[in-house]
C-alpha cells in the first residue's frame, strides 16, 4: 500500500487506480522521490525480517593451548615411616607426603581439580602455564585417616579413583560415609572399575563374554558409583594402568572423558584423552614426585631445609642479617635474560666447596663457580632464559656432615619490559637514521648551486 502512495505521489496528476509496469523509456524517478521509495521499502523490510539469532556464548578469548599437567598418583599412606618390602610399592609415609604438599605451596604451584583440567580441553576454561593434579586410587581407609588432614591443611582438591567391589568391604576400606565427607570438602570421584582386574586379559572368555565383562568394569562401575555416592565419574584409571584398544573403546563407549595410565608423563593438549599419563608417587623413590615437578623445583629440594629463611646477628651492629645473600633477589623481577646466578655463602662455617652443585628449574645442573676467598658461588647462563619465572637451588654439604643443605629462591624475567625497551631502542635507532638522512638531503648542494 506504501508502495502504490509513493508511485501514485510519482504519477503527476494521474488518477488511475494503479501505476503502469515500467518500461525502458519510462522516466526515472527524481532523486529526492527515489530517496522516498528506498526508505519506504527498507521500512517494510523491517517490518517482515525475524529477530536475529540469540547469540552463542563464546569464550572472551581463545584458552592458552601451551599450558601442562603433572598427575600425581597415590594409594595408600602410613603412620609410620618403617613400610614393608611388600606395601612399599604402593604406600608412602604420611610425613614424606606431607612434605610433597609442602613443596607444592611453597613452590607456588597451582595445584587444579581434574574438572577443571576437563575444562580446559574442551575449551571452556584457562589452565595456569604449569599445574598439578592429585589423584588417590582404591579407597583404602589411610586416605582417609591420613591424606585427607594434610590436603585439607593445604586446601588441595583431588580425585579419589575407587573400584566398586573394594569401597564398603570394611577392614582398611573407606566407608559410603567416609567418601562422601571428602566429596563435601571438594573431592572429586573418578572410576578404577569394578573388581581391579586387568583389563587386558580376557583368560577364557569368548569374545562376547568379554566385552560384557569389560562394560561391566567401566559402565558398571559408573552406575554403580552414581548409586552409591550420588556422583557421576567423569574420568576413569585404568587398573594396573593397563589397558589395550578394546578396553579403551569400552571406556569410551561408557560416556567417561578421560582415562588415565601410570606412565610417567606430563599431559597436555596434545595428548589423547583415553591414554594420559600419571606419575606414580610411593614411598620406595623420590623420582617420580621430581620428575612431575622438576620444571619448577629441583631434585632434591623436597623436605630439604632452606637456609635462605634463616638469619644471623651482625656483630658490628647487633642487627638481625641473612645467612645467606643472593641474587638475583628471592622474588625479583629482572630484564636481563642471561643474569649471573649467585650465593654469598662466607656465613657458612665449615663449608665444604667439594660437596656444592647448582640447580636451576627448565635447565638442569649447571657448572657454576665456587671463589674461595669471597665463598661467592656463581653462574652465568650461556643461552638466554625464555620462561617468566625460574627457580635456582644451591646444595652443599659442610666439613665431617652427611646431611645436604639447600638454598633455594626464584625470580622472574620481565619479558614484557624488556621487548618494549628493545622495540624503543630499534625505534629510536631508526629516527636517528632518518634524521641523518635528512640531514644529508639539506646538506647536499642543489643542481643550480651546483653550476
Amino acid at each position: 500500500m506504501i508502495g502504490v502512495l509513493l508511485l501514485n505521489a510519482c504519477d503527476q496528476g494521474r488518477q488511475e487506480d494503479r501505476s503502469p509496469e515500467p518500461t525502458a523509456q519510462t522516466e526515472a524517478p527524481a532523486p529526492e522521490e527515489a530517496e522516498v521509495e528506498v526508505e519506504a521499502e527498507d521500512a517494510l523490510a523491517e517490518e517482515e525480517t525475524p529477530p536475529p539469532p540469540p547469540e552463542v556464548d563464546t569464550p572472551e578469548e581463545a584458552v592458552d593451548t601451551s599450558a601442562r599437567v603433572a598427575i600425581l598418583g597415590y594409594h595408600r599412606f602410613s603412620e609410620s615411616a618403617k613400610i614393608s618390602k611388600r606395601h612399599l610399592p604402593t604406600t608412602i609415609h604420611v610425613e614424606k607426603f606431607r612434605a610433597q604438599m609442602q613443596a607444592l605451596k611453597d613452590n607456588e604451584i597451582p595445584v587444579i581439580p581434574m574438572s577443571d583440567f576437563l575444562a580446559w580441553r574442551r575449551g571452556e576454561k584457562h589452565l595456569p602455564p604449569f599445574s598439578v593434579i592429585i589423584t588417590i586410587d582404591d579407597g583404602y581407609r589411610s586416605i582417609y585417616e591420613q591424606a585427607f588432614p594434610v590436603l585439607k591443611e593445604f586446601e588441595f582438591p583431588f580425585t579419589l579413583y575407587l573400584y566398586t567391589n573394594y569401597l564398603e568391604g570394611g577392614g582398611k576400606t573407606m566407608t559410603h560415609a567416609e567418601v562422601l565427607e571428602m566429596v563435601a570438602a571438594g573431592a572429586e570421584i573418578g572410576s578404577h572399575s569394578v573388581s581391579h582386574q586387568d583389563m587386558r586379559n580376557r583368560g577364557r572368555r569368548s569374545a562376547e563374554k568379554h566385552a560384557a565383562f569389560l562394560k561391566e568394569e567401566t559402565a558398571g562401575s559408573r552406575r554403580i558409583l552414581k548409586e552409591r555416592l550420588g556422583v557421576e565419574p567423569a574420568t576413569f584409571a585404568y587398573p594396573y594402568g593397563a589397558y589395550d584398544d578394546e578396553a579403551m573403546e569400552a571406556v569410551k563407549d561408557a560416556g567417561y572423558e578421560a582415562a588415565f595410565t601410570i606412565r610417567g608423563q606430563k599431559v597436555d593438549w596434545e595428548t589423547a584423552l583415553f591414554e594420559a599419563g600419571r606419575y606414580i608417587v610411593h614411598g620406595g623413590i623420590d623420582q617420580p614426585f621430581d620428575l612431575a615437578v622438576s620444571s619448577k623445583i629441583p631434585s632434591g629440594a623436597v623436605g630439604a631445609t632452606n637456609l635462605l629463611k634463616e638469619t644471623i646477628t651482625d656483630e658490628a651492629t647487633g642487627e638481625e642479617k641473612p645467612l645467606i645473600q643472593v641474587s638475583p633477589a628471592y622474588g625479583s623481577v629482572v630484564k636481563d635474560r642471561r643474569p649471573e646466578m649467585r650465593v654469598d655463602l662466607s656465613g657458612i662455617e665449615g663449608l665444604d666447596p667439594d660437596s656444592l652443585s647448582m640447580e636451576i628449574s627448565g635447565v638442569g645442573s649447571v657448572e657454576a663457580v665456587f671463589d674461595p676467598e669471597t665463598k661467592v658461588y656463581a653462574y652465568r647462563t650461556q643461552q638466554r632464559l625464555r620462561m617468566p619465572e625460574y627457580w635456582v637451588q644451591v646444595s652443599f654439604k659442610r666439613s665431617g656432615k652427611r646431611q645436604q643443605e639447600t638454598v633455594r629462591w626464584k625470580f622472574q624475567l620481565d619479558l614484557v619490559g624488556l621487548y618494549l625497551d628493545l622495540a624503543k631502542a630499534e625505534l629510536s635507532t631508526q629516527r636517528a637514521d632518518e634524521s641523518n638522512e635528512d640531514e644529508d638531503l639539506v646538506a647536499q648542494p642543489s643542481s643550480q648551486e651546483s653550476e
